[in-house]
């Protein structure tokens, strides 16, 4: 098959160059270095690159590629010392060398001996050239990876000789066993609860019957409003999703012969049959839930009214789990259905306090956003949603609105619907970086730092703060939020700052410190916390800077990249922020990045989604695995060691998603706005 890559094999370099022929270098904030050294693999002497790099960064070398539409295989073989996290990717180009499609091998982690990795790559009909990257990550001490033979070559077969898949979708879940699309490991009959249980037992001897027949019952004096809520809550689902008519009741309407659905807050010595261990996580651990199903009653106790709704939601579960099986034990007749539930007995709670989920609004996102609370946040258990909602139509600034963005009023709608399910919800408002937002339709050039490259604001201009506290304020307003995330990553990643004189004489550290705690006062000002990214903070140029910053914030580090430790919690929390991790869609970095924030004790983790300002109603189409990624994050979060390992997980996590979404989900062509960022 023909080679595509120049000097696959490394062997020719020119004097004095770090990188072989053929081959270009990107190293990251100066922390890279690269060598070419010969070795013996197999009994043949190759040339090899060697990658070496320090502290939080990533380095690389590339290549750009000529191609036509057509099945690829990409590979390379590599070693890796140190805490370093390394992979193959190859993005695809149209004519105009915009990119419209990325494939990703599998990440290799850290001190692995000499492997191959290989993906198949799907090139779209318009591609023409495509950008090929050997890259590295490193987050601590001195790390390194070496290459040995990079290759892309056209084949006919789509199927990869290796995993029997293709694209990166696959290619990112092998290495934490993660079961493929369309595949259910599990053989038990039993309905699945996501998050798996900390503790369940069940009784097939004993069957509860669901019908019209049945009362919900809201109990206790403390917390009545809450519970009921949660009685509505499950009223309406029954009625929605099984046709079935079941009335809210008091405890005084209901009879000992009546099968009811008993729903309680508070204290676990109203909780018959309670044994010590269950009335203990009651009693001390929030957000825990007793569900037990009896052959007459059932009966859901909640720690607090999260714990309620959770233990709610396990139910539902069930519910749904039987409608499909092949012991499900549905009779009809007439016009009543009745549903035969097993008994069970379940106890449970969360490993981790935060467990949020970051996500965009456009203007067509309602009805697909409250789905997703639904079918998928709620019912799998987080209890927190960030909404970046940087491009809404500020009624404080239509100068900026833009054709895709969505109208206050219908955020607010989404806000309320998702706090009425006990979601804290917090907005996410670009500042200082990422804030092309705030330059659109040519608007406020007069307080942008580069007007080469509209994406910061200048932090010396008064101005940028009367603007932004402005939609700020109105954000507070539609919100009414304990927390406000104010972004404030990835500062320089486009055009100059600081581009003024003034501004580089007092320095970018100096500039970032006082327009974060400009922010934070303003925000303290109105009872709201704020809080941020935490990537500029752990740069080593900022270290004698820290502590200048407000500690009042509440940081969140992000590392999308997957290694065995993370180093970045444990820094912040000693220099006395409060801080959660926050992953992508990457199994590996769900799964190392969770189990590292249970072991230190964590607060807890955000899961990402990037699908862009106008992107979400398209995502299923274009990103499915970032969705996906919202089970595998919902799993770990809750019961960190629940499965042990991401490949027991015994269900299709994109039927269940497609499931719960594609009713609301832009399919087919997908148009221009649903590309755009």
């Amino acid at each position: 098959m023909a080679e595509l890559v120049v000097n696959p094999d490394f062997r020719d370099r020119k004097e004095g160059e770090s990188t072989a022929t053929g081959w270009f270098e990107k190293p990251d904030r100066n922390t890279f270095e690269y060598a070419i050294e010969a070795i013996q693999l197999g009994g043949v002497t190759r040339s090899i690159q060697k990658v070496i790099g320090s502290g939080r960064g990533d380095g690389y070398i590339w290549q750009k590629i000529d191609v036509t539409p057509g099945t690829y295989r990409l590979s390379g073989t590599l070693k890796t010392q140190g805490e370093i996290s390394s992979q193959l990717r190859l993005f695809f180009m149209d004519e105009n060398e915009k990119i419209i499609r990325r494939e990703i091998s599998r990440t290799v982690l850290g001190n692995s001996d000499w492997e191959r990795i290989s993906v198949v790559c799907e090139s779209p009909p318009e591609a023409k050239k495509a950008l090929l990257f050997a890259i590295s990550y490193t987050v601590f001490e001195e790390a390194s990876c070496s290459w040995s033979h990079i290759s892309l070559q056209p084949i006919t077969d789509s199927t990869d000789e290796t995993t029997g898949t293709t694209g990166s979708e696959a290619a990112e879940l092998e290495d934490v066993g993660v079961s493929r699309p369309g595949v259910v490991s599990s053989t038990d009959e039993a309905p699945v609860i996501i998050p798996r249980p900390q503790r369940i037992s069940w009784d097939t001897s004993v069957a509860f019957r669901l019908s019209p027949a049945v009362v919900i019952v809201p109990e206790g004096d403390m917390f009545l409003e809450e519970i009921q809520r949660v009685a509505e809550y499950f009223s309406v689902f029954v009625k929605t999703e099984l046709g079935m008519d079941i009335r809210v009741a008091t405890s005084d309407q209901a009879t000992v012969l009546m099968e009811t659905i008993l729903l309680r807050i508070g204290s676990p010595r109203e909780h018959q049959g309670a044994d010590k261990d269950t009335q203990e996580i009651l009693r001390t651990r929030a957000e825990s839930y007793c569900l037990e199903i009896e052959r007459n009653r059932v009966t859901i106790t909640g720690h607090d009214a999260r714990g309620l709704f959770f233990g709610v939601q396990s139910f539902i579960q069930i519910i749904n789990g039987l409608q499909n099986s092949s012991q499900n034990e549905l009779q009809t007749t007439g016009k009543t259905e009745q549903y035969y539930l097993p008994g069970c007995v379940i106890v449970d709670y969360p490993d981790l306090e935060w467990r949020a989920v970051h996500i965009f609004i456009d203007f067509l996102s309602q009805d697909f956003t409250k789905a997703l609370i639904d079918k998928i946040l709620c019912r799998y258990k987080f209890n927190a949603l960030v909404i970046e909602c940087s491009s809404v139509k500020w009624e404080s600034h239509p100068e900026i609105w833009r054709e895709s963005a969505v109208e206050t009023d219908k955020l607010r709608d989404l806000v309320d619907y998702a706090k009425r399910r006990f979601m804290e919800v917090i907005p996410l408002v670009q500042s200082l970086g990422h804030c092309q937002w705030l330059f659109a339709n040519g608007q406020n050039v007069d307080i942008c730092e580069d007007r080469d490259n509209p994406y910061a604001y200048n932090p010396l201009n008064d101005r940028s703060y009367s603007v932004m506290f402005e939609i700020y304020d109105e954000a507070i307003e539609v919100f009414r939020p304990k927390l406000f995330h104010i972004g404030h990553d990835e500062v320089r990643m486009v055009g100059s700052f600081p581009k003024s004189a003034q501004g580089k004489e007092k320095g970018f550290e100096s500039l970032f410190v006082q327009d974060t705690n400009r922010i934070s006062q303003h925000l303290e000002s109105r009872g709201v916390r704020p809080m941020m990214w935490a990537d500029i903070i752990q740069e080593p140029t900022f270290q004698p800077y820290l502590s200048k910053i407000d500690s009042s914030l509440f940081m969140v580090d992000w590392q999308y990249t997957p290694f065995r430790a993370y180093q970045g919690i444990e820094f912040l929390r000693n220099e006395g922020f409060d801080v959660i991790g926050s992953a992508w869609h990457n199994p590996q970095n769900i799964f190392y990045f969770t189990k590292h924030v249970k072991e230190i004790d964590g607060l807890g983790m955000l899961q990402t989604t990037w699908t862009g300002h106008f992107g979400s109603t398209c995502a299923l189409a274009t990103d499915m695995k970032q969705y996906i990624a919202h089970l595998y994050a919902a799993e770990m979060n809750w019961n960190v060691d629940g499965y042990g390992s991401v490949a027991a997980l015994p269900y299709d996590s994109q039927k269940l998603v497609k499931t719960a979404l594609e009713e609301n989900t832009v399919t087919g062509e997908i148009p221009d706005w649903g590309r755009n960022w």
